[in-house]
């Protein structure tokens, strides 16, 4: 859960993650959250006197952040590789991929907000079919098992503090529109992450040796999400 905080009059978005770990590790990512991983028994107070003492180097590291959003890079990720932008004039407004390289037509070469825009419809269209081939990879592998499964409704959006969320009742599961940037293993990953919840609605034991059994290769492609 994301939460806020005012440090020498700075608001500070947090997101406190709970792990086996020895020590608080702080981690501030590009939607410009403190992500915050720590030890179960330390406490939210302690953590916060964390941030306040390394609060100079959170507001240098927002402000890098802040100037990079300023900036189109002249590179695309998608799928775990690293493509070229070539950015054209044109009247179009519309991505082009092909296979070698990244071409956006634009209309304004200054318009950073419609060339983004551009960008994430495009990652959108590129979703549907994705996921749905990988959707049916996986429940394939679910009903290999023998487990029952309700006829489910995939969509994508963007998400800052997840790559994935499930809701057993509704039958619904969502999916981070960043995982495009990734391999698409990583992909994998999440989704059979969040089939696995139909059947455990929390992190136990059980649900990661059903996880385990379903995608061996859980853990390692989850890391790759996660560094």
């Amino acid at each position: 859960m994301i939460k806020s905080t005012i440090i020498n009059n700075n608001n500070i978005s947090y997101c406190i993650e709970r792990k086996q770990v020895k020590n608080i590790n702080i981690r501030i990512k590009s939607d410009g959250i403190v992500y915050i991983s720590a030890n179960k028994n330390i406490s939210e107070k302690m953590i916060l006197s964390v941030l306040e003492q390394k609060i100079n180097f959170i507001i240098k590291s927002l402000i890098k952040i802040q100037k990079q959003k300023n900036i189109l890079t002249d590179k695309i990720k998608y799928l775990g590789n690293i493509y070229d932008l070539k950015i054209n004039i044109s009247s179009e407004n519309k991505l082009i991929f092909n296979e070698n390289e990244f071409i956006l037509l634009i209309d304004d070469k200054n318009d950073l907000d419609k060339m983004r825009l551009i960008i994430k419809k495009w990652y959108l269209c590129q979703s549907i079919d994705l996921l749905e081939k990988i959707n049916q990879d996986v429940r394939y592998r679910f009903l290999h098992f023998k487990a029952v499964l309700p006829e489910t409704t995939i969509t994508v959006k963007e998400m800052k503090s997840r790559w994935g969320s499930c809701s057993p009742m509704k039958a619904k599961i969502s999916m981070n529109l960043r995982l495009l940037e990734y391999p698409i293993e990583c992909i994998y990953a999440v989704l059979f992450h969040e089939y696995t919840h139909y059947y455990f609605y929390n992190h136990s034991f059980k649900f990661y040796e059903l996880l385990q059994i379903v995608y061996p290769d859980y853990k390692k492609w989850n890391k790759v999400l996660n560094d």
